[in-house]
């Protein structure tokens, strides 16, 4: 009976809080987005009134934000567990790494198996927009991973920085992109 409830406690930790963090932090993400959009009277172009359950391996975007100057259309790219690493590769290609901790200082880190990035559709809700706009095509990876770098063919690592591009998107973290859209206030 013991190890019955030491397995259940096993797929408590493994399996329902990275699906609770997933949802709660897509929800603030949405809440996030609409709250902006009303803000600086932005147009928000929905796939569907769930496009915040977005997931990575649908060809189609969520959601276009439509700025006075650009249509930022946007594909969620969600990491669920807190202590992983996003690894993208120059093949365009993608990996989770997970690292788990033990003793505060020994850790391990399990790689999977480089997965081909989706080809994702932009154009369907670009199409909804001003079409006189520039249009960006955004990976936004919400919830975020701990990591996420870049490695190129020779195995080096390079840490992601705020407005790298890969596969033809710019990738961003929710935070980047509300920063990124914020419009200052006059007389601040």
């Amino acid at each position: 009976m013991l190890i019955l409830y030491a397995l259940l406690l096993l797929m408590l930790l493994f399996v329902v809080v990275p699906f609770l963090r997933w949802v709660f932090t897509r929800v603030e993400g949405m809440l996030s987005i609409k709250r902006l959009c009303k803000q600086n009277k932005f147009i928000l172009h929905q796939r569907s009134k769930l496009w915040f359950w977005g997931m990575r391996n649908s060809a189609q975007c969520d959601c276009a934000i439509e700025t006075p100057d650009a249509v930022y259309v946007i594909k969620l790219f969600g990491v669920a567990q807190r202590h992983a690493t996003l690894v993208l590769l120059d093949e365009a290609k993608y990996l989770g790494c997970r690292m788990f901790a033990m003793l505060l200082h020994v850790r391990f880190s399990f790689d999977a198996t480089p997965v081909p990035f989706p080809a994702y559709d932009f154009h369907t809700l670009y199409q909804q927009s001003s079409r006189k706009k520039e249009c960006r095509k955004v990976l936004l990876v919400h919830p975020k991973p701990l990591n996420i770098v870049l490695r190129n063919r020779e195995q080096q690592d390079r840490p992601f920085r705020n407005g790298d591009c890969f596969c033809g998107m710019e990738i961003m973290t929710l935070r980047d992109l509300l920063e990124l859209l914020a419009v200052p206030t006059q007389g601040a």
